[in-house]
């Protein structure tokens, strides 16, 4: 079905848990298209393998062109803080974390820019990045720093160097996010009986087995489930969530930063 906004109102304010997907719409790359200084570091980036460092590089240019991410998420969150909800995000440039969501509600199975790894994958290695690591960045892109000799230092076991903990990473350690699925799946296996809504948004094919399939499923087998999905190409539903689904044809971030949508919630 189409979903309106009436729709939309009802069924969160009306539902016990909601379960939030967040995906590639709010990577918003488009908005750094024709970004000069951004396609030049892409292009270093490929050229010397350091693939790793996508995620805090997009997100730099995002607030520097001043996206409309962050602000869709913060509008999100007031409409859903009092709420059981729990958000699963294929992202991984932190907008989540910056828009006030709390940590122990979030899992991000892609990882993300604020935890380290060594780069051979030694799950003992794991940190949390420091703000001292997140000004290096910033410096070598400003143009006051040799990228050559950048570093986030060196593995305390190996001696390898350490990257983000995102699947970019040659050998991910999906140690960084394992705790967190826990979590996030006990309070799924409590959603069974609960009337539930389920917000899908800008989720694409990149990650299917992470949030859409997934999503699908929790919806198919619990009958008390309402299943909301927004994306301004892939908002197609399958045949077995007609009756209980809705689809919005919109952009995901432009549908969140329009507030009449979230009137009376």
């Amino acid at each position: 079905m189409k979903g309106t906004s009436e729709d939309i109102r009802r069924i969160i304010t009306q539902a016990d848990m909601l379960l939030i997907g967040i995906g590639e719409e709010f990577e918003d790359r488009l908005a750094m298209k024709n970004n000069r200084q951004y396609e030049e570091l892409c292009q270093w980036k490929e050229e010397s393998g350091q693939h790793w460092l996508t995620p805090y590089l997009e997100t730099f240019f995002l607030h520097k062109i001043g996206s409309g991410v962050e602000n869709a998420l913060k509008n999100l969150l007031t409409k859903v803080q009092d709420k059981d909800y729990f958000v699963v995000s294929t992202c991984m440039n932190g907008f989540l974390g910056e828009s006030g969501f709390l940590k122990e509600r979030v899992v991000e199975p892609c990882g993300t820019y604020m935890r380290l790894q060594c780069s051979e994958g030694c799950t003992e290695s794991l940190c949390e990045t420091t703000k001292e690591q997140i000004h290096n960045i910033v410096s070598c892109i400003l143009g006051e720093r040799d990228w050559e000799k950048f570093s986030m230092g060196n593995c305390p076991r190996c001696g390898n160097k350490m990257i983000f903990n995102t699947v970019l990473a040659e050998n991910y350690s999906e140690e960084g996010y394992k705790e967190q699925w826990a979590v996030y799946t006990r309070w799924l296996q409590g959603s069974l009986h609960k009337k539930i809504a389920i917000l899908e948004l800008g989720v694409g094919m990149k990650y299917p087995s992470v949030i859409r399939w997934p999503f699908e499923k929790v919806a198919f087998y619990n009958q008390g489930a309402e299943f909301i999905r927004i994306n301004e190409k892939l908002f197609q539903l399958t045949e077995e969530l007609t009756q209980r689904g809705y689809a919005v044809s919109e952009n995901a971030v432009s549908f969140l930063n329009d507030s009449t949508y979230f009137q009376g919630i």
